[in-house]
C-alpha cells in the first residue's frame, strides 16, 4: 500500500474543483486507512463508483534530446529541449509526468517534470525539471516522456491477453461524481463502493447475476457502461490488475448495481 502523504478529511474528499490544487499523483489517507490519489479527469465526467485508468500515449517512447545540451536556467532548474515524434503537448500537459534517461552520460535516471512549452507533433518541447540533475544530458541522448498517470483519467473495458489488446492500468475509484477535466481524490485502497456489471465466474463459465460476496473484482469486459466491475474468472483474468474484492453482494441483480468492496489497486 503507499504510504499517506497528508492526512485527509471527509471534506477534502468531496472537493472538486476547476483547477489544479495539488501534484498529479499525490497520495493521502484518511483517520480510518482509506487511501488516495490527486487526479484530473479527463474530456467525460464520471460518476461515483467508477474505476478510472490511465490513458496511454504511443509516441513518447525513444524521443532524442534536441539543440543543446541539457541547460541551466535557475539555481538548481534544468531545462531539456525534446523532439516530439508523433504527439503534440500542450502548455504544461506533462507537468508531474517523467523524463526518462536512456543513453547518455546520465542514463537509467528519471526525473519528475515541472512543465512544458507547447509544441506541434513534431516539434520540439522545453521541459522543466523539478528537480537538479544528477548528471548533463547531452543533445542526442534518447529520452522517454510519460504524462503523471493521474493526468485525464478514463474509463475503460478490460480485454482478454492478445498481441492486439491494451488493457489500461487502474488509478483509482472515484467516490464523488466529477466533471470533464475537473480535479478530485480519487480512492485505491479501503472500503469503497464500486459499480457491478451482473457477471461472475460460477465455477464453470461466466454468468450473469449479482457478483457472490468476497469475489476478487477486476475491471468489467462484458458491461454496457466502461468502470464497471465484474467477479474474476480464474481461467483469463490471472493477467488482470486486481481492482479488490468484494465486501458483500450487490443488493439486487442488474448492471449498474454499487456495493462495497475492498480496493487494493496499485
Amino acid at each position: 500500500m503507499q504510504q499517506a502523504g497528508r492526512e485527509l478529511t471527509s471534506v477534502d474528499l468531496r472537493v472538486v474543483t476547476n483547477d489544479k490544487q495539488d501534484f498529479l499523483g499525490s497520495t493521502g489517507q484518511t483517520g480510518d486507512g482509506r487511501v488516495f490519489r490527486y487526479a484530473k479527469i479527463g474530456s467525460v465526467a464520471q460518476p461515483a463508483g467508477i474505476v478510472l485508468c490511465t490513458p496511454y500515449t504511443t509516441n513518447f517512447v525513444g524521443l532524442t534530446v534536441s539543440g543543446s545540451s541539457s541547460t541551466l536556467i535557475a539555481a538548481g532548474v534544468y531545462e531539456i529541449k525534446v523532439t516530439l515524434n508523433g504527439t503534440a503537448v500542450g502548455l504544461n500537459d506533462l507537468q508531474d509526468g517523467e523524463i526518462d534517461i536512456l543513453t547518455g552520460t546520465g542514463k537509467g535516471t528519471s526525473y519528475r517534470i515541472r512543465g512544458n512549452t507547447p509544441a506541434t507533433s513534431t516539434g520540439v518541447t522545453t521541459i522543466t525539471l523539478q528537480q537538479p540533475l544528477t548528471l548533463a544530458v547531452p543533445a542526442g541522448s534518447i529520452v522517454n516522456l510519460g504524462y503523471s498517470l493521474w493526468y485525464n483519467v478514463v474509463t475503460d473495458y478490460a480485454v482478454d491477453q492478445s498481441v492486439s489488446a491494451t488493457n489500461k492500468h487502474q488509478v483509482g475509484v472515484t467516490t464523488v461524481a466529477m466533471g470533464a477535466n475537473q480535479y478530485g481524490w480519487i480512492q485505491t485502497h479501503g472500503r469503497a463502493l464500486v459499480t457491478s456489471d451482473n457477471k461472475y465466474w460460477n465455477g464453470s463459465a461466466i454468468a450473469s447475476g449479482a457478483i457472490p460476496q468476497g469475489f476478487s473484482l477486476v475491471l468489467s469486459k462484458t458491461s454496457t457502461t466502461p468502470g464497471y466491475v465484474t467477479g474474476a474468472d480464474p481461467t483469463k483474468d490471472a493477467d488482470k490488475q486486481i481492482v479488490g474484492y468484494g465486501l458483500e453482494s450487490p443488493y439486487t441483480t442488474g448492471a449498474g448495481v454499487l456495493f462495497p468492496a475492498d480496493l487494493s489497486i496499485s
